[in-house]
């Protein structure tokens, strides 16, 4: 991927293709997979976004805002990610309710940010979506109450009447 960046003079760059390992190391696929985190950027580019911390799920709306900004984006053909599934991550052994609610936080800030630099939302990033399997599941906000550390208080309203 620096190599493509170098050759191409790209702010970007992007591999169409993932590796996905069990804990076991065996694959778990053998195609290929379409990730929003395969992603190469400058320190220039990077330095500028914001980074949220309050996410277990940073990578996309982070990669996201990147895109916005970036002047050349350059899409490589390779396995440039491999993705290790173990057991006790954030991300596999994490609360329904954390995890609706993360991915509803970084699904607002991917339309924030749309709205900020005039460019179309991604195909599937709707969090009004998330937001109704919240309701559908019955989560009511005081089981989220602990996870909002860094909402701000239009989301924690708007959680607060949704989720009651």
């Amino acid at each position: 991927m620096y190599n493509a960046a170098i050759q191409e003079n790209a702010d970007f760059v992007e591999t169409d293709g993932i590796t996905i390992l069990e804990s076991n190391g065996h694959s778990c696929i053998d195609t290929r997979a379409v990730f929003l985190n395969k992603c190469l950027t400058s320190k220039e580019i990077y330095n500028t976004v914001q980074y949220c911390p309050r996410r277990f799920i940073e990578d996309v709306p982070t990669r996201y805002h990147i895109e916005c900004v970036c002047k050349k984006h350059v899409i490589i053909h390779n396995d440039g990610y491999t993705y290790r599934i173990r057991s006790g991550s954030l991300t596999h052994d994490v609360p329904i309710e954390k995890f609706l609610l993360y991915t509803y936080l970084g699904e607002q800030d991917i339309e924030r940010f749309s709205m900020m630099y005039n460019k179309p939302v991604p195909k599937g990033i709707e969090s009004k979506w998330t937001l109704s399997a919240m309701i559908v599941k019955g989560i009511k906000f005081s089981e989220i109450e602990q996870y909002l550390e860094y909402a701000d208080e239009e989301i924690i309203s708007i959680l607060k009447q949704k989720l009651k």
